[in-house]
């Protein structure tokens, strides 16, 4: 495992690098040739002398929680043209100037209207696979709504935090931004069960396992997004899958499914302000 690890990042080192060469081929500056030297991992102008050097963009994903203890749920998004079925957690591109909780934050209200709080840092995990790009870093994280803690936790524990949501009553919050036509064009909130169903999918869909379509909302692109019933949703979500264990959201999901890292009980969401995670991958 470990050596496949080692192969795979030396394999996405060289995708970026080559899609730079192929893209800086000629100075940002003055628009002359440049060259490459110190073994391709630099290139220079000749005629003004300036430096270029491998780029590599940013990009924020989470896992967004909502509930307190075995209510708790995970939301994943499906994008239009994605395979039947497929959901994911929501991402998007570190903007200059921001921070990635603060991108977690602005992704997640720009593509489902819904508001999260607390950030907390995950995971890292380099991505070269994205069409057109140089290459990215995905940072994983776990955002929460107001009033829901990351662990799972204790009945006590939740009720103790200030403003935490109760349990046994779980419903789900807005999402008026998401619908058909739209970045995000549905929502599912998995319970764990469901999301470990989700992961198994994954895995199958992965390895070309033949699997049931996904039912398509029935909602006229051009109308407000409607709710979808408790039994749609349920079949829905029955027949989701998320991405494989290539991608970070999968382990930002298998990671809160089984408590681990940021999404352990003594992490607190209820009030908190950000702080660092740890890296898994």
């Amino acid at each position: 495992m470990a050596g496949a690890r080692a192969a795979a990042g030396v394999l996405a080192q060289a995708r970026s690098l080559l899609t730079w060469h192929l893209r800086s081929r000629r100075c940002g500056v003055c628009g002359e040739p440049t060259v490459s030297y110190d073994a391709g991992v630099k290139r220079a102008c000749r005629a003004c002398g300036t430096r270029v050097y491998p780029r590599t963009d940013c990009v924020a994903i989470a896992a967004v929680l909502h509930g307190n203890g075995p209510d708790q749920r995970l939301m994943v998004g499906r994008q239009g043209g994605w395979p039947e079925g497929m959901h994911s957690c929501l991402s998007g591109f570190i903007d200059a100037g921001e921070t990635a909780e603060e991108t977690v934050r602005r992704e997640v209200g720009e593509e489902t209207g819904l508001e999260v709080g607390p950030v907390r840092l995950h995971a890292t995990q380099p991505w070269p696979l994205q069409r057109g790009t140089f290459g990215q870093l995905m940072v994983g994280a776990a955002a929460a709504t107001p009033g829901t803690r990351f662990g799972s936790g204790s009945a006590e524990a939740a009720a103790g935090a200030a403003g935490a949501l109760p349990e046994g009553v779980w419903k789900a919050p807005a999402t008026p931004l998401a619908g058909p036509g739209r970045e995000i064009e549905s929502v599912l909130w998995l319970t764990r069960e469901a999301a470990a169903r989700a992961v198994l999918e994954g895995v199958a869909y992965g390895i070309g396992a033949p699997r049931p379509a996904a039912p398509r909302p029935e909602t006229d692109p051009a109308a407000p997004a409607a709710a979808a019933s408790p039994a749609a949703t349920a079949l829905a979500a029955a027949r989701s899958f998320v991405p494989g264990p290539y991608a970070i959201a999968h382990f930002l999901i298998r990671d809160w499914i089984d408590g681990r890292g940021v999404f352990a009980g003594d992490h607190d969401g209820c009030g908190g302000g950000d702080s660092p995670g740890r890296s898994r991958l």
